[in-house]
């Protein structure tokens, strides 16, 4: 229940602010940046391999917040960051252990291709404001899921 009502606040903060992720200001990344920037997120991405729910919520949070990212940005980092880097060492330690289910994998390849393919595009198509409404629309089912169950 606590995730959920972390998620929660975190998506009615976001709302009120209104304007901010709608232009792409970029904090400078400088030493101390990184440094700030690493130090949240191993927790994050600790966070993401053990527990995974909402991961994707909480770093695109961090990169709309800490780094000033514009939404198109912060949801590229995301996928980027949570898609390929977090979740592939999820993958070979279940790979390792013999957890995955060989004869699902093509239709999983194929889904996520193809809806990674239409989300980006229509994501890059209509922009930050469209981009925004899509984002606080899942964190608020996420928060309220998490809550209900």
């Amino acid at each position: 229940p606590i995730l959920g009502v972390v998620i929660l606040i975190m998506a009615i903060a976001s709302y009120l602010r209104k304007t901010d992720h709608l232009e792409h200001q970029p904090r400078p990344m400088t030493s101390k940046t990184w440094i700030i920037a690493s130090l949240i997120l191993i927790p994050m991405a600790f966070y993401s391999g053990w527990i995974s729910a909402a991961a994707g919520i909480f770093t695109t949070y961090l990169y709309l917040l800490y780094f000033r990212y514009d939404q198109l940005h912060a949801t590229a980092m995301t996928l980027s960051a949570n898609g390929i880097f977090w979740n592939i060492v999820g993958a070979i330690a279940h790979l390792f252990f013999g957890h995955v289910v060989w004869s699902l994998a093509p239709g999983l390849v194929a889904g996520a291709l193809l809806g990674s393919y239409c989300g980006a595009s229509l994501g890059i198509k209509k922009g930050n404001r469209f981009l925004r409404l899509v984002f606080l629309s899942a964190a608020t089912v996420t928060g309220v899921l998490l809550l209900t169950r």
